[in-house]
Formats: structure tokens, sequence, C-alpha cells
């Protein structure tokens, strides 16, 4: 019953996932923020997951780095 949200920087939703497996790999879920096809761009970004709908969330940055 998780949900993850990450937002960019800029406060911008870049992802939001029901049931998060710990499986995000940069990739956006919205198409306004696309950068080379469904990827957002390297670097910081930060993240709200609530484990459940009562959860008052945890948050903190992810830093996104590809190789």
């Amino acid at each position: 019953n998780n949900v993850l949200i990450i937002f960019n920087r800029w406060g911008d939703e870049v992802f939001k996932a029901a049931a998060y497996l710990n499986d995000w790999r940069g990739q956006s879920t919205n198409g306004g923020l696309r950068v080379i096809g469904d990827e957002v761009i390297d670097g910081t970004y930060f993240y709200i997951l609530k484990l459940s709908p009562d959860h008052k969330g945890m948050q903190g940055p992810i830093e996104l780095i590809r190789k």
C-alpha cells in the first residue's frame, strides 16, 4: 500500500508509483518533464515515501548517477 513520489529540484513531480518495489531507474511518469525518451537527467531529486495512507511519510534527497 506504499506510494513513492519523486520531485526535481524545482518541486515538479517526475515520478509516482503506487505499490513501489524499489525499481526506479530514472524514468519519468510525467511526459512533460522527459529529457530522453522516458528518462530524466542525472542529478539530485527528492522523494516522499508513504508506507500507508495514514503514514506521515519519509522524505529525503536521492542522487541519480548513470554510468
